[in-house]
């Protein structure tokens, strides 16, 4: 059923993921950008012995996971908001 609660709620969920999907997808090409046309800037050391390469590959690691939790809670939010909407149709 299209206009179903259930269906609203997987609809926004998958534009949530896309939209997240599109911002990770913004940051790596970035990245990318970077170690294409500066690789110098790469071998940049700010912390200790890790160069800059690592420390934004770990950031990038950590961002997607970030990004996942948010799906995941944000999601889960939209879903729980159907199913009391689904409990009030159904009285």
């Amino acid at each position: 059923m299209p206009d179903s609660p259930n269906h609203i709620a997987r609809t926004k969920s998958a534009r949530l993921g896309h939209r997240l999907f599109l911002i990770y997808a913004s940051v790596y090409v970035c990245f990318v950008i970077a170690n294409a046309f500066w690789p110098h800037l790469m071998d940049w050391t700010p912390i200790g012995k890790l160069n800059l390469a690592v420390l934004a590959g770990v950031g990038l690691i950590a961002f997607a996971c970030l990004l996942s939790l948010l799906y995941g809670g944000l999601a889960s939010r939209a879903e729980h908001r159907s199913i009391g909407r689904r409990g009030k149709h159904e009285s």
